[in-house]
């Protein structure tokens, strides 16, 4: 299984989305390239995050499914439709599906014809057609 962390900067409402496997949340010994720092515990790269000035804004399941380009797929994430609607990935009665610009909700969708685009917390200015909303 699979996260999403989405942290916030209080200040300069940047967000940072970082992925973890549930084996690194126990146990974080890993290297993160853009922040040039190891960790040796997921609660030191919280503290760390929070030191600067983020907070953990949410944490996102991994559907279990992926996108036509193998990317897995979290929920808030933003799926275009091969004609063109943005659709949010969410879950809903522990059922995963994809809630469209028309407010319909359909779960059943073949994840692996539509294309991630982005996330609510870091893309919501994607979702300004129609009256979708994050």
């Amino acid at each position: 299984m699979k996260f999403a962390y989405y942290y916030c900067h209080k200040t300069t409402k940047d967000v940072k989305r970082y992925i973890f496997g549930i084996e690194e949340i126990e146990y974080l010994d890993r290297y993160f390239d853009d922040l040039k720092m190891a960790f040796s515990s997921f609660a030191d790269f919280d503290k760390y995050l929070m030191n600067e000035g983020y907070e953990l804004i949410e944490r996102a399941r991994c559907t279990g499914f992926k996108d036509v380009s193998k990317t897995d797929i979290f929920e808030g994430d933003i799926i275009r439709h091969f004609a063109g609607e943005l659709g949010v990935v969410t879950f809903q009665d522990e059922c995963v599906g994809v809630r469209w610009s028309n407010d319909d909700f359909r779960i059943g969708v073949p994840f692996e014809v539509h294309k991630v685009i982005g996330n609510i917390y870091q893309h919501a200015t994607l979702l300004t057609r129609g009256d979708m909303k994050p």
